[in-house]
């Protein structure tokens, strides 16, 4: 392996120059670096969407329970009003057929 590159002028930093490629792996060495750079960053992006997504599907369904939980609550209140009218005409009922047969 080559431990310096040719040209190198600077004696202060042979230590340094031994621990790097050789200058003529570096440009195909920096674009691979590049290329995992924005696979990473690509990556971090599409987990965040992900995440995002997650919690929109979440508060969809939180969102659709509430509706629900309102539907049953009117469905609810409604049956409970029926109720009331249906006893109402009982009452009404027994009151006519009570005050019919009372009558002269």
């Amino acid at each position: 392996a080559m431990a310096r590159g040719e040209g190198d002028s600077s004696d202060d930093e042979p230590v340094v120059e031994a621990a790097l490629p050789p200058k003529e792996d570096r440009p195909r060495l920096r674009q691979a670096c590049l290329v995992t750079q924005y696979i990473s960053h690509y990556l971090r992006i599409r987990q965040y969407e992900a995440y995002l997504a997650e919690e929109a599907t979440e508060f969809e369904a939180y969102r659709l329970s509430a509706r629900t939980d309102a539907a049953v609550s009117a469905l609810s209140r409604a049956r409970i009003e029926r109720l009331a009218v249906i006893m109402a005409a009982r009452e009404a009922a027994v009151e006519a057929n009570t005050s019919g047969s009372s009558g002269p």
